[in-house]
């Protein structure tokens, strides 16, 4: 198109290069995004929201976040292109993603000024609560959900599990049932992630098979991560007869596939299988017949 442009040929617009931008980030190739934005650039058929919002994509993938909030506070202005509750939504998913919370917050508050640019939304919220969980500034994180309801807007369920996960993973579990609470109470029913953060929470603890139990109850299926916070549990504790009951329940679900995954995943996260780890993998694939598989992990953890 940019080369044959001419009477039968359509030239490329702001738009193709906005979509050429928007794969190149969905690639994980900012340069090449950043390329096509020199090229829009140089063709001078002006900007359009969608391109200069993949700019700061590209930006803040390349790690130049600063360059990124320049274009957003100050070039898109100049550039007659108004930025949307998108584009800042884009620079503060990167300074959480970063552990920079604070410039965030200061970026939020800009946004929830009177007479700012565009409002904040429930994304936005969303995504700086996310970050000061993570940060561990959990007193801070329920100061802005508070303020996100005074400000009209509802949190999704997106919102809730963020929070409910952070807590739990803290082991707050007082504070994670008062988030529960007041999801369910606003008529958002907790999904499979939700159960899984609870059962995480619960650690050791009975009531995580509890929260297993009521799985079912609410009519949804557990996951291959709901199976392993209880494999985990039991192992730990050393109540293999219920481990194996548990890895017989994900056998007759089919997840064999997906227990090595999750195998192979902890050894690479630095998490060292045990011998119980190992049983359940062995007798699983001699269940299903995978003899070869099964001798393979037996002479593995011999060998370990």
């Amino acid at each position: 198109m940019y080369r044959a442009a001419g009477p039968r040929v359509v030239s490329p617009t702001c738009w193709t290069y906005g979509i050429l931008m928007d794969c190149c980030t969905r690639a994980c190739r900012p340069d090449l995004a950043l390329a096509y934005f020199g090229l829009l650039l140089r063709t001078g058929s002006g900007f359009s929201i969608v391109a200069l919002n993949n700019l700061l994509k590209s930006l803040c993938e390349a790690k130049r976040t600063d360059e990124a909030l320049d274009v957003l506070l100050h070039r898109m202005p100049e550039l007659g292109c108004v930025p949307d509750v998108v584009s800042y939504n884009i620079l503060l998913k990167s300074f959480c993603d970063n552990g920079n919370s604070q410039r965030a917050c200061e970026l939020l508050q800009m946004m929830a000024e009177k007479g700012a640019v565009c409002s904040p939304d429930v994304v936005t919220y969303t995504t700086v609560i996310d970050g000061l969980f993570k940060e561990g500034k959990v007193a801070k994180a329920f100061d802005l959900l508070n303020e996100m309801m005074q400000q009209g807007i509802s949190p999704n369920l997106v919102t809730y599990n963020c929070s409910i996960d952070a807590l739990c993973k803290a082991r707050a579990m007082d504070n994670a049932k008062i988030v529960l609470r007041q999801m369910v109470h606003k008529g958002i029913q907790p999904n499979i992630r939700t159960y899984n953060s609870l059962m995480y929470g619960h650690g050791k603890n009975k009531d995580a098979r509890d929260v297993f139990d009521t799985i079912a109850v609410k009519g949804q299926k557990p996951d291959i991560v709901s199976y392993l916070i209880m494999l985990d549990g039991y192992a730990t504790e050393g109540c293999f007869v219920d481990m194996m009951d548990f890895f017989n329940l994900m056998l007759a679900d089919g997840k064999m596939d997906d227990a090595m995954e999750i195998f192979n995943r902890m050894i690479v996260e630095g998490v060292a299988p045990n011998r119980a780890t190992y049983y359940c993998l062995i007798q699983g694939f001699i269940t299903h017949g995978g003899f070869l598989k099964a001798k393979e992990l037996v002479f593995e953890m011999m060998n370990k």
